[in-house]
């Protein structure tokens, strides 16, 4: 879920109307909502995401399930590559770690 201080979002056609992208959660939504400022305010007060129609946001256990599994898939490929460039270190004298 998407989380910010502004909206993400571009003009719309009208005068004071911005198109919002969906917060359901689902990776694959690329919707977009058209809001004016007091409604994208209003909706923010209340702490829910902003959604298209017809779209419900993605459970939270679910969300979490996602985002430890590409931690994890972080770390395993951060591993990996430290791996790879070991050999190269060598025949560089060493490499410096920050």
């Amino acid at each position: 879920m998407r989380r910010r201080a502004e909206p993400l979002g571009r003009p719309g056609g009208d005068e004071g109307v911005w198109d919002v992208l969906c917060e359901c959660g689902d990776a694959g939504c690329e919707q977009w909502v058209a809001l004016t400022q007091a409604e994208y305010e209003t909706l923010r007060a209340r702490g829910g995401p902003i959604l298209a129609s017809g779209h419900r946001p993605v459970p939270r256990a679910r969300l979490r399930g996602v985002a430890r599994q590409l931690a994890e898939g972080a770390v395993a490929r951060w591993a990996q590559a430290e791996r790879r460039l070991r050999p190269a270190g060598r025949r560089l004298g060493g490499l410096r770690r920050r």
